[in-house]
C-alpha cells in the first residue's frame, strides 16, 4: 500500500508521520526543539537546529519504516507560520536566528502604520489586521538592523521555504518557494491578486526580491534530494499549520470550521472561493490553493490564552494538579456560582484584537472553592470561543451547521459538551489527534494524484457527537454575565466594537 509523509514542523517539536492511504497512521518519530524568549518579547529559534531536526526525524521515520520505506510516494510540509528565517541563497549560510510568530518586535513600526492611517488598506489587500505577529515587521526589522545586504542573494521567508529548499539540495538553484496559505499570513500578499504586493513591501520596508517564489498549496513536485532521507521522493504539498489541520478534518465546503484547543486557540473556518472580507475582527486568509483552480479562502479567529490557563492552573497556582483533572472537576462542579473567568495572559484576540487587556476574575467570594474558579475558566474558554463563532457567522452570512473540534482538551468529554451547550450548536470531535499532519499528508496525497479528486479523500470521521443538553437561557446568561464584566474591564470594545 502505498505510505504519505507528512513532515510538520511545530514550535516546540519536529515531526515525521507516515500515513497509508486510507489516512491511518504507519509510524511516527519526533523531537523536541528550543524557543528562547526574552523579557522584552522577542522569541526566536535557532533555524539550522530546525531544519536539521526536521531531517532527523525523517531519517528515523524511513529507518523505523525499512523496506516500507520504498512505499512512500509523496511528502507534505506543513509548519508553524509567520516565523521567519534569512538565509543568503549561494551557500546556506543563516542571517539571523528564526524569528518566531511569537515575536513582538514589530510593535513599534505596527503602530507607525496604524497612525499612519495604512491599517484599513492593508486589511483590505491581505485581509490582516496590523499586528507583529505576522511576518512583515519581522521581514522589515531584518532590512533596518542590516541583516539583509545582498538582496536576491540574501533572502527571508517563512519556514516552509527554507524547509523545502534545505530538502532539495539547499543549493542556489534549490527551489525558493512557499504556498499561498502561508504567503497569505505574511502582511504582504494580495490575497485577491494571488502576488505579493510591491507597494505594501515598500511601505513596511521589505524589498521584494528577498521574497519567494509564490505556489499553490499542491500541485507541484520537487524531489528530495540524494543524500537526504527519502530522496527521490517528491515533495508535493506544502500548507501552513491550521490550515493543514481544517483539511485535515475535512472541512472543505464553505461553513465548515474547526478549532484547535492548545495554548490558544485558532479557530478557521472555509469561507468559499470567494471574499468575504469580513468586519468584527476575524482574519481573512487562504486556506489552500489546489493547481490552478481558485483559492479557498478561510476566516480564522485567534485566542491566544486557552490552555496556557489550565497550565498556569497546574504549575502556577497548584490547583489543578493533572489536565486530566479538569474532566472530575466539571463532572463535579455544575457551576462557576457566578465566578467569570476573563482568559487574555496576553491580551485580547479576536475579535477585539487589544493587545493591552490582561486576564481577570470577576465575582469572587469567601465561599468560592478551587473547582469553581476552574470550571469558570473553562467556561471563560467556551465564551472566548462564542465570541469568535459569532463574528464568523456575521463574516460569511449564515450559522455554522456544527463545529470540529481537536487539541489536547478536547481529550476532556465534559469540555466538548460545555462546548455545545455555550454555542448550543453540535461540536464533533476530530478522529485523529494528528490533523495538522494528516492535513499535509493527504493534501500531498491528492497532489500526487494518490486520490484522484476530493470525494476520494479519506478524511476522518469524528470520534464523537456532542449535542446540546444544557439550556439556550443558560448559556445567554454565562454569556451576559461575561459581557457585562467585560466591559467593565475595557468599556470601549463593547461600545465601539472590534478594531
Amino acid at each position: 500500500m502505498e505510505l504519505l509523509v507528512a513532515l510538520d514542523a511545530g514550535t516546540s517539536s519536529v515531526r515525521a508521520i507516515a500515513f497509508d492511504s486510507t489516512g491511518a497512521v504507519v509510524d511516527a518519530t519526533a523531537r523536541e526543539v528550543q524557543v528562547n524568549a526574552t523579557s522584552a518579547g522577542w522569541v526566536e529559534q535557532d533555524a539550522e537546529l530546525l531544519a536539521g531536526g526536521c531531517i532527523q526525524v525523517l531519517r528515523e521515520l524511513a529507518r523505523n519504516l525499512g523496506d516500507r520505506a520504498a512505499d512512500v510516494v509523496a511528502i507534505g510540509i506543513t509548519n508553524q507560520r509567520e516565523t521567519v528565517v534569512s538565509w543568503d541563497r549561494r551557500d546556506g549560510s543563516l542571517l539571523y536566528p528564526a524569528i518566531s510568530w511569537q515575536d513582538a518586535r514589530g510593535a513599534a513600526l505596527c503602530a507607525q502604520l496604524t497612525k499612519a492611517g495604512h491599517g484599513e488598506e492593508i486589511r483590505s489587500r491581505t485581509g490582516l489586521v496590523v499586528n507583529p505577529y505576522f511576518s512583515a515587521t519581522k521581514m522589515a526589522w531584518l532590512h533596518a538592523q542590516g541583516v539583509i545586504t545582498s538582496p536576491g542573494h540574501h533572502v527571508c521567508a517563512t519556514l516552509d521555504s527554507y524547509l523545502l529548499w534545505r530538502l532539495t539540495g539547499g543549493t542556489p538553484d534549490s527551489p525558493f518557494a512557499t504556498d499561498l496559505s502561508n504567503a497569505s499570513r505574511t502582511m504582504l500578499l494580495d490575497i485577491e491578486r494571488l502576488a505579493f504586493d510591491e507597494e505594501l513591501a515598500a511601505m513596511v520596508g521589505v524589498d521584494p526580491r528577498v521574497l519567494p517564489e509564490l505556489l499553490p498549496t499542491a500541485g507541484f513536485s520537487f524531489p528530495v534530494a540524494k543524500g537526504l532521507p527519502f530522496a527521490g521522493v517528491p515533495v508535493t504539498a506544502m500548507i501552513g499549520d491550521q490550515q493543514a489541520s481544517l483539511f485535515g478534518q475535512g472541512c472543505v465546503k464553505p461553513a465548515s470550521a474547526k478549532n484547535t484547543y492548545g495554548t490558544g486557540n485558532f479557530l478557521l473556518a472555509n469561507s468559499g472561493s470567494r471574499r468575504t472580507r469580513p468586519g468584527g475582527g476575524v482574519l481573512e486568509s487562504i486556506a489552500w490553493r489546489l493547481e490552478a483552480d481558485p483559492p479557498t479562502y478561510c476566516l480564522e479567529g485567534s485566542i491566544f490564552t486557552t490552555g496556557a490557563v489550565m497550565r498556569w492552573m497546574r504549575d502556577s497556582l497548584g490547583i489543578l494538579p493533572a489536565y486530566e483533572e479538569i474532566e472530575a472537576v466539571l463532572a463535579r462542579t455544575r457551576t462557576s456560582d457566578g465566578v467569570v473567568f476573563l482568559p487574555a495572559f496576553q491580551g485580547l484576540g479576536a475579535p477585539h484584537w487589544i493587545t493591552g487587556v490582561k486576564g481577570a476574575v470577576f465575582g469572587v467570594s469567601q465561599s468560592t472553592t478551587a473547582d469553581q474558579l476552574i470550571r469558570a475558566a473553562v467556561e471563560g474558554i467556551s465564551l472566548r470561543v462564542e465570541e469568535v463563532v459569532e463574528a464568523i457567522e456575521t463574516a460569511i452570512g449564515t450559522n455554522l451547521e456544527y463545529l470540529m473540534v481537536d487539541g489536547g482538551m478536547t481529550r476532556s468529554e465534559a469540555l466538548c459538551q460545555l462546548q455545545a451547550d455555550q454555542l448550543q450548536m453540535r461540536v464533533h470531535r476530530s478522529g485523529t489527534p494528528e490533523a495538522t499532519a494528516l492535513g499535509a499528508a493527504l493534501m500531498a496525497g491528492l497532489s500526487a494524484r494518490l486520490f484522484p479528486s476530493m470525494d476520494q479523500v479519506p478524511f476522518p470521521s469524528p470520534s464523537g457527537e456532542f449535542i446540546p443538553k444544557g439550556s439556550a437561557s443558560a448559556a445567554r446568561s454565562r454569556r451576559e454575565l461575561y459581557r457585562r464584566y467585560l466591559g467593565r474591564l475595557v468599556p470601549e470594545t463593547l461600545a465601539e466594537g472590534a478594531r
